[in-house]
């Protein structure tokens, strides 16, 4: 089975509000509601083209929590203006198109989200957001700093690479996409090769039991194949 070249790339972020207690059923099955959507899209060449900011109308919840609007500056009135999530994810859709595309994100977690709320809610995932690749796990085998079963967070790894960032905009699901492109970005060009050196100069990495190809490389090879 030959890989598959992508020409469009996808960095997405969302932020969630958690589910009322008082929805028992709705917790059985999701714990949050996806409030924003944010995602930068690159072209062929890696270069940013275009950009998606969407909040999302609450369902199961009455309001955005108290907590979640002090981390992440997003208000009651803001989701309550915006689209529920099916209308959302079909004007997502629609902007990404229907190039040879495949979705980043750092961790696993937006698109276990997805899967469950959508599942829950009745909405079927758009036909073109089904690449997904967990940039976060890549990232930390190929930079030796995921350890001890330890994921990097999102902010360190780009504290790692000196990148200037505005903590009063942390949590914000368009700026953290933004942060994840900038990490992204050297290793579809292949200028990682240098900040591999970064690494070796300021990390000193654990020994492995295992080699990396042991561990993913499926994985490894699908994301090598964008970087030929």
């Amino acid at each position: 089975r030959g890989f598959v070249m992508y020409n469009r790339h996808i960095i997405i972020d969302f932020e969630m509000n958690p589910v009322e207690g008082k929805r028992e059923n709705a917790q059985l099955l999701t714990k949050n509601e996806i409030i924003q959507i944010g995602a930068i899209k690159l072209d062929e060449k890696y270069h940013v083209v275009d950009r998606f900011n969407a909040f999302v109308h609450l369902q199961f919840n009455s309001r955005v929590t108290r907590h979640i609007k002090k981390i992440t500056g997003i208000t009651t009135e803001k989701v309550v203006n915006g689209d529920c999530l099916g209308v959302v994810l079909k004007a997502f859709s629609d902007w990404m198109g229907e190039e040879r595309l495949r979705i980043y994100a750092w961790s696993e977690n937006d698109l276990q989200q997805l899967r469950e709320e959508c599942a829950f809610k009745g909405i079927r995932i758009p036909r073109n957001m089904r690449h997904w690749l967990d940039f976060q796990a890549v990232y930390g085998v190929l930079t030796r700093l995921s350890r001890k079963g330890r994921k990097i967070s999102l902010t360190a790894a780009a504290e790692r690479l000196c990148i200037d960032m505005d903590k009063q905009s942390l949590y914000n699901a368009l700026y953290d996409a933004e942060l994840t492109t900038k990490l992204l970005v050297p290793f579809l060009n292949g200028e990682y090769i240098a900040l591999m050196e970064l690494y070796r100069v300021n990390t000193k990495p654990e020994p492995m039991t295992q080699t990396i190809g042991d561990r993913w490389g499926d994985m490894l090879r699908q994301f090598a194949a964008q970087t030929c």
